[in-house]
């Protein structure tokens, strides 16, 4: 595998995951509330606000990040692998209309 494909993947993969992530992640402990991250499973969780006893939610789940960095490796794949298809269609196209 070319190290040009390993860092393309590797740009794509935490853009997406962060990108992800960042979009459905709430914060807001700060303001009487619960914090959570993660997509499409909640790998974080914070529970805030007033609750009897020392509860604070379950923090960092492992299975469930790794179920998400799973799923964003598959959508990154699919992703590159619809541009190189692209790419390629492209370069056929403009070699043909020679």
């Amino acid at each position: 595998m070319p190290v040009k494909y390993i860092r393309r993947a590797s740009i794509c993969f935490v853009l997406l995951f962060l990108t992800l992530t960042g979009a459905t992640a709430r914060f807001e402990s700060g303001w009487d509330g619960n914090d959570t991250a993660g997509w499409p499973l909640t790998f974080y969780e914070f529970l805030g606000g007033k609750r009897p006893g020392p509860y604070y939610g379950r923090g960092l789940i492992a299975g469930n990040l790794i179920i998400d960095v799973l799923v964003v490796l598959v959508l990154t794949g699919l992703l590159l692998l619809g541009m190189n298809r692209l790419r390629r269609s492209r370069k056929m196209s403009k070699s043909g209309n020679k």
